[in-house]
């Protein structure tokens, strides 16, 4: 192919219609008939029409090329041809996949080639033999196989909407044969009416679409199984071309044999040279009778040669220095105005910040943009795809929130990429943004830490709606008080859900605090009330007559012993600070010490057991009693309605019930599984348990 703009295929194109422009079946160019799935049958004539003495626009600005776009599609000559040369091996070679991937970095030009190269030029010069073709064009969206079932549909209706046989289709493509494979786009193609002498290829645009918005496996793996299932059949009746970015190759080892094609079949779009790129800059105004002077030229070439992502916004500013031109100014003035290349781009986002009319509404556009920014940890800052309601403040209106979101997504501006249906993600469509944009760089200069915050609060939200808001995956402190903090400075940029998570934590809390108040004080009477009765039994023991018997000596030596040994231990947790566990062993020590006769009960053991339990009776506790005897952990206690005992139901299958001052009454047993709940009833005669084995049982309170 030559690189002569003059030489470029002008394609026949020849539009099929029933109506209105918007039930278009299908454009001719040269000897294939393109079929234009959901969305995409705008695109066939996207030149944008202006009032300039120039006459149109022939640049894409920030939109792809597509097949209509062939004549004004310079500086690919040398990969177009490669790609075709690539497609007619897949056709020759026996026994081949006729599954051809083309991928590269977003910003590359891969959909470009795809469809205002490769496809054009098989309509221009046919495959050996296949002197006619159809080409079905889709985007895989959330639902790849509604996608390719709509398009498939149309081939076979004649029909620009055909739900009814979509929705046929779309059931057949989830069959899968004896075989286990997904042959549904075969079986369809079969019977597609002149399939032998009018072979279907399948073009999937942005085929990373399968892996980043549909979230169903199943779906996947049924869409990926139809078209290398179709592609490997030997009646070469269908053929693939896909597009897809490279950061998304991983996804590509879901499946190995889509992997292995990617490898050995693949093509990378490679970048483009300083040739290719004066032949894309002047080609199209050459075409048009208004060559750009080459100083111009060599700027644009040096601003963009070797940047990543750069095409785009080579097109969009040599549409700003056209529209220059059209206004009597020179191209080297245009293009010092709008900053280069990369400043074209941050001049248009910062031209629709400022027209935007209300500080509510700039206060939607930057937090929108801020959402879609992965910071980079170490590195540069990268885009994000976010779910759109996720960038909803509570408070915003949502009609001014969607206006402000399309102002920026607008087909002529382009900042944002919206996708999706019922769940709506939204992006930066340039990465190059970052990087030009100021106002955009000052706000993420002040806000990184926030962000961090934000992020991590947006994934906790996330988990809670998604397991059923259960209380547990609430924040507690110190995380409750980060977020109370965070509110107070987000103001009105917390999300619905994101209040509602708040809200809900707090809530739990003060519930937390008030329970463990009540159970505090309850236990408090308990533990004083015992308390005092060991003490007043202690002092009343030494008015009592000595009564006992020369035998019974070593016993009642032996258990004074006992006594002061259990009173060490006391002093011994009280000196480190362990109150509740001091306190357990000297009432321990007060009880023995009450059973023996007062004779026998030795006046400085006496002395020593009556200043220990005065001395940790007057802590102030947090713990005041502690029952033991489960052998997993606790998930629930219940009081009795007199409050004198405690049932408790654990992982271990059991439910224990005891007195209030930790005595084991009974152990309940029965449940095969984890007891999860435990109540009385209101008379306190009964005790029921839940368990994880799907029963609940009904228990006598005293076993």
């Amino acid at each position: 192919m030559t690189d002569s703009p003059n030489s470029s295929p002008s394609p026949n194109i020849e539009q099929k219609v029933i109506g209105d422009r918007n039930t278009t079946i299908g454009v001719n160019y040269g000897s294939i008939t393109v079929y234009y799935g959901s969305a995409q049958v705008q695109d066939v004539e996207s030149i944008v029409p202006t009032a300039r003495k120039l006459g149109p626009n022939p640049y894409k600005g920030l939109l792809a090329f597509f097949e209509a776009d062939r004549d004004r599609f310079f500086g690919r000559e040398a990969v177009i041809a490669t790609l075709w040369e690539k497609f007619r091996d897949l056709h020759e070679r026996e026994g081949a996949v006729r599954f051809l991937p083309i991928y590269g970095p977003s910003g590359s030009g891969k959909s470009s080639v795809a469809r205002a190269g490769l496809i054009p030029e098989l309509g221009e010069r046919p495959l050996p033999g296949r002197d006619r073709a159809r080409v079905a064009v889709m985007v895989p969206g959330t639902e790849p196989l509604q996608a390719l079932a709509g398009v498939l549909a149309q081939i076979a209706t004649d029909e620009r909407v055909a739900v009814k046989k979509a929705r046929e289709f779309a059931s057949e493509l989830t069959l899968q044969n004896g075989s286990g494979q997904f042959d549904g786009l075969q079986r369809i193609a079969v019977n597609l009416p002149e399939i032998a002498s009018c072979p279907l290829v399948v073009l999937v645009d942005q085929f990373e679409e399968t892996y980043s918005l549909c979230k169903d496996t199943e779906q996947q793996r049924a869409f990926v199984g139809n078209l290398l299932y179709a592609a490997g059949s030997r009646s070469q009746y269908v053929s693939v071309i896909c597009t897809l970015r490279s950061d998304f190759l991983g996804e590509t080892q879901k499946n190995s044999q889509l992997n292995h094609l990617f490898s050995d079949q693949g093509f990378l779009v490679p970048i483009m040279g300083a040739d290719d790129l004066e032949q894309a800059i002047q080609g199209p105004a050459r075409q048009a009778e208004s060559p750009l002077d080459q100083g111009t030229v060599d700027r644009l070439i040096e601003q963009t040669l070797d940047r990543e992502g750069a095409l785009p916004l080579l097109q969009f500013a040599l549409t700003r220095i056209w529209e220059g031109q059209g206004e009597g100014k020179e191209p080297a003035e245009t293009l010092k105005q709008i900053g280069g290349v990369g400043g074209a781009l941050a001049g248009e986002a910062q031209r629709v910040y400022d027209s935007l009319p209300t500080e509510a509404e700039r206060a939607i556009a930057r937090r929108v943009f801020l959402g879609v920014v992965q910071l980079g940890e170490g590195a540069r800052d990268t885009r994000r795809r976010a779910v759109l309601a996720n960038l909803q403040a509570a408070t915003d209106d949502a009609t001014q929130f969607s206006g402000v979101v399309k102002r920026f997504a607008d087909r002529g501006v382009r900042l944002l990429t919206l996708a999706g249906d019922e769940q709506a993600t939204v992006e930066v469509t340039h990465e190059a943004l970052f990087e030009h944009w100021g106002l955009l760089n000052e706000w993420l200069d002040g806000s990184r830490d926030d962000l961090r915050f934000q992020r991590r609060l947006e994934a906790a939200v996330s988990n809670w709606v998604n397991q059923g808001r259960p209380e547990g995956s609430l924040w507690r402190p110190p995380d409750l008080d980060l977020l109370e903090t965070f509110r107070e400075k987000a103001g009105n940029n917390l999300t619905t859900l994101q209040v509602e998570f708040a809200n809900a934590a707090r809530q739990a809390e003060c519930d937390r605090v008030a329970e463990t108040k009540r159970n505090r004080q309850w236990l408090q009477g308990l533990t004083i009330g015992a308390l005092s009765a060991a003490i007043v039994a202690i002092a009343g023991a030494g008015m009592a007559t000595w009564q006992t018997r020369i035998a019974q000596r070593e016993t009642q030596r032996a258990e004074n012993q006992t006594v002061r040994a259990l009173n060490q231990t006391a002093i011994t947790h009280l000196s480190n600070n362990e109150g509740f566990d001091a306190l357990a062993a000297a009432t321990r020590a007060g009880w023995r010490l009450q059973l023996l006769s007062a004779p026998n009960r030795k006046k400085e053991v006496l002395n020593h057991v009556k200043g220990t339990l005065l001395e940790t009776g007057m802590l102030n506790l947090w713990e005041y009693n502690r029952l033991q005897g489960h052998s997993q952990g606790v998930n629930a206690v219940s009081y009795s309605p007199d409050g004198s005992t405690v049932a408790s139901a654990s992982n271990d299958g059991t439910v224990q019930v005891w007195q209030a001052d930790g005595a084991p009454i009974a152990t309940l047993e029965g449940h095969s599984d984890a007891v999860w709940a435990v109540s009385y009833s209101p008379d306190g005669s009964t005790v029921a348990s839940a368990s994880n084995d799907g029963t609940v049982q009904v228990w006598q309170a005293d076993g």
